[in-house]
C-alpha cells in the first residue's frame, strides 16, 4: 500500500492528540494575579479567567488573601 493511499486522519483528531500529549508533558497550571494597587481589576480579571476557563471543561480553583492590613497602601495617603 501506497502512502498516498492510506487514510489521513481529520484535523479534529489531530488537535485533541496533539492537546492530550501538551496536557500530560506540562501537567496542571498556576496562574497567579499579584498586585498591590486597589481597584485595578485584579480581582474582575481573575474571576473572569476562571469562569473563561470553566466554560471550555477545565478544572477551576479560585483563591484570594486580603492582608488586615495593606501597608504598601498606607504610606501613600
Amino acid at each position: 500500500m501506497r502512502v498516498s493511499e492510506l487514510p489521513r486522519p481529520s484535523p479534529e483528531r489531530l488537535l485533541r492528540q496533539a492537546q492530550a500529549e501538551e496536557n500530560k508533558r506540562w501537567g496542571a497550571r498556576l496562574k497567579i494575579f499579584l498586585g498591590c494597587a486597589p481597584g485595578v481589576g485584579k480581582s474582575y480579571r481573575m474571576l473572569d479567567e476562571a469562569r473563561r476557563r470553566h466554560e471550555r471543561g477545565e478544572d477551576v480553583v479560585v483563591s484570594a488573601i486580603q492582608p488586615l492590613s495593606k501597608r504598601c497602601c498606607t504610606n501613600w495617603s
